[in-house]
């Protein structure tokens, strides 16, 4: 079973706090940012 990218196994953290942050890291990275866009496009669309 494989926890991280690529063809190794990351080791450096155990697997179960691995799925947690990487999980935080997605809502920062991507629904953050994306969710302040799409509240300004739309916003600016609507008035």
């Amino acid at each position: 079973m494989y926890h991280g990218f690529g063809q190794n196994p990351q080791k450096i953290l155990p697997a179960p706090l691995f799925v947690i942050l990487l999980m935080l890291l997605f809502q920062v990275a991507v629904y953050l940012p994306t969710h302040l866009l799409f509240g300004r496009i739309f916003r600016a669309a609507g008035s």
